[in-house]
């Protein structure tokens, strides 16, 4: 085997130590595949991971199929250090080119010209203003290319000066969250035919078919309530959420038929951040997908949503 690693969208270009022949690319790696005087060439354009591309080689008195392991990756790279109390970031440019451009942080261009060499790293910090607590927009513009990641830091302090608003979500809540879980609950839409199908408490599995946790919820509602009603988080950020246990505190979307889809939330006035407070549950098979969507849209037409993932 022959392992190497490329950036998507760059052109490959592999030196094959044999006599070869045919090219077997049951992923479709490369496009405009090419092998020529045991070179072989293409464009990457799988998407990103590992996959491989088999080349027909003849090595002494054997032939047989030589596997390309080709890690595939994103042009660019980003490494976060979440821990730190600033907007910390390396660049990592997997490319055999210059990346040139320029850098921009929650909508603001912060560094014109920017240059990061041919398989470089360029390193960054940056401190409030520029930088929030939460999540942070980064972006390179270089010609007609723009990279686009998200630095997420909660340690990052915030504006003595920030005034938050919360939403009220009275109407908005459709039920107890210490309400997720309970036997009978779930029960369409199902296969009807025998599966290994989620338990219909909404929890466990085919081998702890009665499992089910309780979920107390009397932490966040004693806090709320002496604060007003207000769930404050270590960062300052307050949350609309009642104190009183007989009052709905969580607004519920499942595919499940007992809750809705998708619920709209309506918002007024200006902000230059929006935080949610989400809690979620899945199943082991739909962990590291997308398990939702939040999509807010302004009043002049524009558009942004986040896709939400669950990863334990």
């Amino acid at each position: 085997m022959i392992s190497v690693n490329v950036a998507n969208g760059s052109q490959f270009r592999l030196n094959i130590p044999y006599k070869s022949g045919k090219i077997y690319d049951p992923q479709n790696v490369l496009r405009h595949a090419n092998l020529k005087n045991d070179i072989l060439t293409g464009t990457i354009t799988a998407q990103n991971g590992h996959r491989t591309v088999f080349v027909n080689i003849t090595n002494g008195n054997m032939n047989y199929w030589l596997p390309i392991d080709i890690n595939v990756n994103n042009p660019l790279d980003i490494v976060c250090d979440s821990e730190s109390s600033s907007l910390i970031f390396t660049l990592k440019n997997n490319m055999d080119k210059v990346i040139k451009g320029d850098l921009y942080i929650n909508g603001k261009k912060v560094n014109e010209n920017i240059n990061i060499e041919a398989h470089g790293k360029n390193n960054y910090e940056f401190d409030i203003p520029i930088a929030s607590s939460g999540t942070n927009r980064i972006k390179v513009k270089s010609g007609k290319d723009t990279y686009s990641f998200r630095a997420i830091n909660w340690n990052i302090s915030v504006p003595e000066k920030s005034v938050y608003k919360t939403v009220d979500m009275k109407k908005i809540f459709n039920d107890k969250v210490s309400n997720i879980f309970a036997y009978g609950k779930y029960m369409f839409p199902r296969w009807k035919y025998t599966t290994l199908q989620v338990p219909t408490q909404g929890m466990g599995q085919w081998c702890h078919p009665q499992s089910i946790s309780v979920i107390d919820d009397r932490g966040i509602r004693n806090k709320a309530s002496r604060n007003n009603n207000r769930f404050i988080m270590p960062q300052g950020i307050p949350f609309s959420t009642p104190g009183e246990k007989e009052y709905n505190n969580i607004a519920f979307t499942t595919l499940w038929d007992n809750y809705p889809t998708s619920i709209n939330i309506p918002l007024n006035g200006k902000a230059s951040k929006a935080y949610f407070l989400i809690a979620a549950s899945t199943y082991y098979m739909q962990s590291h997908i997308v398990n939702g969507e939040i999509k807010i849209e302004y009043t002049d037409g524009q558009k942004r949503s986040t896709e939400t993932y669950i990863t334990r």
